[in-house]
């Protein structure tokens, strides 16, 4: 596969997108426009201006808006549209904290555990101790990374999903996601997973 083809692809398909969008604004204004024009002719028997500017400000104004308001709810790039269809972030751990809650003398003989996991990530401190399943999955995206020349993406799953899917999102290198399926991690072979993420 010509990873690097294929992102000059991605590119001109988004580019398009563009120009799709902003010919559907156009296209909204001069709708909007010509049935304003059509109502002031039929009940006032003229065109009025103003009232036709007024229009084509609250047609533009509402896109401008409503693009805004979406760029400000995934202005936090791919980690928010992961976030978004509810996926769980794998994730190590390189801080120092400690992960228990108390340090009394009750919890001295308690072992510590090796995977942390809540309602929003699969926390480890080393990638060995993710568990087999999830471990296969972020070896697998690390050798793609490195086979690809890109830097790692941030991994995340959808555990309740057992169809097998997968995506991509992020506006930068940074912020760049990589979202599976349960159901993918489960059900494919290794074969089957590097041809999902290629």
């Amino acid at each position: 596969m010509d990873f690097f083809g294929e992102q000059r692809t991605r590119t001109q398909r988004s580019l398009l997108l563009y120009g799709l969008f902003f010919l559907i604004v156009f296209a909204h204004l001069a709708v909007a426009l010509g049935i304003m024009a059509l109502l002031l002719t039929i009940f006032t028997g003229g065109i009025y201006h103003w009232v036709l500017i007024l229009v084509a400000i609250w047609t533009i104004g509402s896109f401008v808006i409503g693009s805004f308001l979406e760029y400000r709810r995934l202005e936090a790039g791919g980690r928010a549209i992961a976030q978004r269809v509810g996926g769980v972030r794998l994730f190590i751990d390189h801080s120092q904290d400690a992960w228990e809650h108390s340090q009394g003398v009750a919890h001295q003989h308690e072992p510590i555990p090796k995977v942390r996991f809540s309602a929003h990530h699969i926390a480890v401190r080393n990638e060995r101790d993710f568990p087999p399943v999830y471990r296969r999955y972020y070896e697998i995206a690390q050798q793609l990374a490195i086979a690809s020349g890109v830097r790692m993406p941030i991994l995340y799953i959808l555990p309740d999903e057992q169809g097998i899917n997968g995506f991509v999102a992020g506006r930068h290198s940074q912020d760049m996601v990589l979202v599976v399926t349960q159901g993918a991690i489960d059900k494919l072979s290794d074969e089957g997973l590097y041809a999902d993420r290629a």
